[in-house]
C-alpha cells in the first residue's frame, strides 16, 4: 500500500514539474543578431570592373560588399573608391553577420563617407542586419553618403538597430545623406522594406537625415519606431527634393513624427509623394504626412492617406491629417484621407493641420470629413476652418486625390448602372473610377416597358370569392384588366361567392321517443352535405312501451354463419316493421314469428351492415321497442381471450383445429438467478484485488 503511494507521489511530482515548465514565460526579443561582422570577412578583390561608369566595380558576393565597406572605411586614399562606379550583378544575403555600414562613423566628428556611384542593377538584398547601439553612429546599409548617385537597389526585411547620438541618424538605405562641398546627391528607383528601430532623433524609413539630397521613384515598406523626427521615409530633412515616392510602413516616435517626413526644412521640395501608414506619437507635433514643415517649404499634389493618433494628454499636441504644424510654407492640392484622433481633452486634432498657430499657405487642399466628422481643417483649443483647405467627403477626397495625385482617374473598361431603368422612367449608366468611383460619361437607359403575363380567371366556388383575369407586369407589379394597358386597376376585380345550391331534404334516421333523428341535405355543386337533428318522437296517446324480452344490445361476428335473433314483447298480431338505424329493413331480410315477436335479421342483410353499433327498432301498430346491436369485424377468425396475471391466449378457430399462442409478461427466473450468481462472484474477486494492494 505504501509502495503504491510512493509511485503516485512520484508521478504527481514529475506531471507538476513539468507542466510548470511549460507555463514559463519565454523571452522574444525583435531578431536574433548574426555572428560576427561582415568586414571580418570581406573579400579581397572584387568579380571585375575598374570602376569607370563603362566598366563599373562588380559585386557578386556579399563578401564583395563586406570589401566595399572595408575600403571605404579605412579613410585610405587610394582606397575609398572616391568617384568610382558600382554595380551589383546578383542577389545577396547577408544574414550571415552584422553589417558594418558602408561610410562609417560620428556625424559630428570624424567620419567616413561614400562618395561614389552605386547601381543597384535591381538585384535583391536580403537579411541586412545593422546594429549600432552601442557605437551611437549613423546606421543603414550605407551609413554616411556624402554624394553621387544610389540607384536600381532593392533591400528586403532588413534590420536596424540605433541609438543615434546628436546628427548621426538611422534608415535602411543611409543614416545620414549630407552633401560634401562640389558634390550632389542623388537616389532613384531604390525599394526597401522591413524595420528601424531608434532610441533617439532622426529615424527614417530610406534615410534618417538628409541635406541637399535628391530621391526619385522610391518605395519604402518599413516600420518606424523611433524617437524625436521619425518618418516613414525621412526623419529630417533639409533642402531635399523629393518626386513620385511612396511609403507603406506604420511609424511610432515621439515629437515631430509623419507618415512621410518628420521634419522638412528650408526649401524643401515635395511633389506627388504619398504615405500609407498609419502614424502615432507621444509628444507633439505629429502629421500624417510630416510632423513639422517649416521655411519655405513647398508639398503639392502629395497625399496622407494613413490614420493619425497622438497620446498626449496634458499639453497641446498639435496634430493634424497632414501636417502637425505649417510653419511658412506652402502646401497645394494635397489630400488627407485617414482618421484623426487625439486623447487630448482640451486641444482638437485638425482635419489638416494640428497647430492653431500655423502661418502657412494653403491652396486646394482637402481633409475627409466623413471619417472625422467633429473636426474643422485646423485644430487647437478653438480649432477653425482654414482658407485653401475643404472639408469634404470620403468620395470626393478620393476624386481629389485622383486628379491631383495620380493626375487622372482609372475608369473602368465597361459602364456600369448608376440607376436601373423602370417599365415607365430612364435609367443611367456611367463609367467609373477604380480608385474613388466618381462617375464620367452618362448614357440615359431607355424605359424597359411592362412585361404582361395573363393571370386567368379563377371561378368563385360556393364558399370563396373568385377574380376575373388580368394582366400583371412581371417587372413592376402594375395590373390591367385588358392586354392593352387601358384600364389599370389596383387589384383583381373579385367574383363573388355563390353560396350552396342545395337539393331536398332526406332522412338518414327517423326520429323515435327515445332518440332524435337525422336529416341531410347536400349541394348540387360541391357536394357539401348540410346536417340537421330531427327531435324526438312524442309517443300518441294510448300508445304502448313495448320492451326487448332477448337479444337487447347484443352483438354479431361478421360471416357467423347464422342470423341475428331479437324478441320483443309486442303481440305478433299487430307487428308493422323492423327498422335498423332508422331505416324500415326489407322484409326479404329478414324473418319474423310468433313468441311474442320474434325478428331474426339475416346473415346476408348483416354483412352488408359496417362494424359497429347499430340501432334496431319493432314496430308495432301500437307501439315500439327499440335496442342496439354491435357488428364485430372478422379478423381471420382470431378470438382474444383475456386471463389473469395480464397474460392473453390468441386462439385461431378453424374446422379442425385451434392454434394457442400465448402471450404476456413471463418471467425467467432461471435467467435471473444465473446473472445474480455471475454479479456476485465478479464482487469477491475486485475486493480481494484491493486486499492485495
Amino acid at each position: 500500500m505504501r509502495n503504491g503511494h510512493s509511485k503516485s507521489f512520484i508521478l504527481g511530482i514529475i506531471i507538476s514539474i513539468f507542466f510548470s515548465m511549460t507555463c514559463m514565460s519565454i523571452p522574444v526579443f525583435a531578431k536574433d543578431a548574426p555572428n560576427g561582422i561582415w568586414t571580418d570577412y570581406a573579400a579581397t578583390d572584387f568579380a571585375g570592373g575598374s570602376g569607370t561608369a563603362e566598366d563599373p566595380w562588380q559585386i557578386e558576393t556579399a563578401e564583395q560588399l563586406a570589401k566595399l565597406a572595408v575600403d571605404v572605411n579605412s579613410g585610405i586614399v587610394d582606397k575609398t573608391h572616391a568617384k568610382e562606379y558600382f554595380v551589383l550583378t546578383a542577389d545577396l544575403d547577408l544574414s550571415a553577420h552584422r553589417w558594418i555600414p558602408i561610410g562609417y562613423g560620428d556625424s559630428n566628428d570624424s567620419f567616413h563617407a561614400f562618395s561614389s556611384y552605386f547601381n543597384g542593377n535591381n538585384k535583391t538584398i536580403t537579411g541586412l542586419y545593422v546594429d549600432e547601439t552601442q557605437e551611437g553612429v549613423s546606421a543603414g546599409l550605407f551609413g554616411n553618403f556624402s554624394g553621387y548617385e544610389l540607384k536600381n537597389i532593392i533591400i528586403s526585411d532588413a534590420y536596424v538597430k540605433a541609438s543615434c547620438k546628436d546628427r548621426n541618424a538611422a534608415g535602411v538605405l543611409i543614416g545620414n545623406a549630407s552633401q560634401g562641398y562640389g558634390m550632389s546627391i542623388s537616389v532613384s528607383d531604390c525599394k526597401v522594406s522591413g524595420t528601424v528601430e531608434n532610441t533617439k532623433a532622426l529615424s527614417g524609413g530610406l534615410v534618417g537625415y538628409n541635406s541637399y539630397g535628391t530621391y526619385k521613384d522610391c518605395v519604402v515598406d518599413v516600420e518606424v519606431i523611433g524617437g524625436g523626427k521619425s518618418g516613414g521615409f525621412i526623419g529630417e530633412d533639409f533642402n531635399g527634393i523629393y518626386q513620385n515616392c511612396i511609403v507603406k510602413g506604420n511609424v511610432r516616435g515621439s515629437w515631430s513624427v509623419g507618415g512621410f517626413a518628420g521634419v522638412l526644412f528650408f526649401e524643401s521640395g515635395v511633389d506627388k509623394c504619398a504615405s500609407y501608414g498609419k502614424v502615432t506619437a507621444s509628444d507633439w507635433n505629429v502629421g500624417g504626412f510630416a510632423g513639422y514643415v517649416e521655411s519655405d517649404v513647398e508639398i503639392k499634389n502629395s497625399v496622407a492617406f494613413g490614420d493619425v493618433e497622438s497620446i498626449v494628454t496634458d499639453f497641446e499636441p498639435k496634430v493634424g491629417g497632414f501636417a502637425g504644424t505649417n510653419d511658412g510654407s506652402t502646401i497645394t492640392k494635397s489630400h488627407s484621407s485617414g482618421k484623426i484622433t487625439s486623447s487630448s481633452k482640451t486641444y482638437s486634432p485638425g482635419g489638416f493641420v494640428g497647430n492653431p498657430n500655423s502661418n502657412g499657405i494653403f491652396i486646394d487642399n482637402s481633409f475627409d470629413v466623413e471619417k472625422n466628422p467633429n473636426l474643422k481643417a485646423m485644430g487647437g483649443s478653438d480649432s477653425t476652418d482654414l482658407t485653401g483647405v475643404q472639408t469634404s467627403t470620403t468620395k470626393d477626397v478620393l476624386s481629389n486625390i485622383c486628379e491631383d495625385y495620380y493626375g487622372e482617374h482609372d475608369w473602368n473598361d465597361t459602364m456600369s448602372v448608376d440607376k436601373e431603368a423602370t417599365c415607365k422612367e430612364s435609367g443611367e449608366k456611367s463609367f467609373h473610377c477604380r480608385r474613388c468611383d466618381v462617375t464620367s460619361g452618362t448614357q440615359i437607359i431607355d424605359p424597359k416597358g411592362h412585361h404582361l403575363q395573363l393571370v386567368e380567371e379563377k371561378p368563385a366556388t360556393c364558399t370563396e370569392d373568385g377574380f376575373e383575369e388580368y394582366w400583371k407586369c412581371e417587372d413592376c407589379g402594375l395590373m390591367y384588366s385588358d392586354s392593352n394597358m387601358i384600364n389599370s386597376i389596383s387589384e383583381p376585380i373579385v367574383i363573388k361567392a355563390t353560396g350552396h345550391k342545395f337539393g331536398n331534404w332526406q332522412i338518414v334516421r327517423e326520429a323515435t321517443e327515445k332518440q332524435e333523428g337525422e336529416q341531410k341535405r347536400v349541394c348540387e355543386v360541391c357536394k357539401y352535405e348540410e346536417i340537421e337533428k330531427i327531435s324526438k318522437v312524442v309517443p300518441s296517446p294510448g300508445q304502448e312501451e313495448y320492451k326487448i324480452l332477448d337479444g337487447a344490445d347484443s352483438s354479431w361476428t361478421q360471416d357467423a354463419h347464422k342470423g341475428l335473433v331479437i324478441r320483443g314483447n309486442g303481440e305478433f298480431s299487430k307487428f308493422k316493421f323492423v327498422k335498423v338505424d332508422g331505416i324500415i329493413v326489407d322484409i326479404k331480410n329478414y324473418t319474423v314469428s310468433e313468441g311474442s315477436t320474434v325478428v331474426t335479421l339475416k346473415e346476408d342483410y348483416l354483412n352488408t351492415l359496417a362494424a359497429g353499433k347499430h340501432t334496431f327498432e319493432i314496430v308495432w301498430t301500437d307501439g315500439l321497442a327499440s335496442t342496439t346491436f354491435t357488428v364485430v369485424k372478422d379478423n381471420n377468425n382470431l378470438v382474444q381471450v383475456t386471463g389473469n396475471k395480464n397474460e392473453s391466449i390468441t386462439v385461431k378457430q378453424d374446422n379442425k383445429n385451434s392454434i394457442i399462442t400465448k402471450t404476456g409478461d413471463t418471467t425467467n427466473y432461471v435467467l435471473y438467478s444465473i446473472l445474480l450468481m455471475i454479479s456476485f462472484v465478479g464482487l469477491v474477486v475486485i475486493v480481494k484485488k484491493i486486499e492485495m494492494i
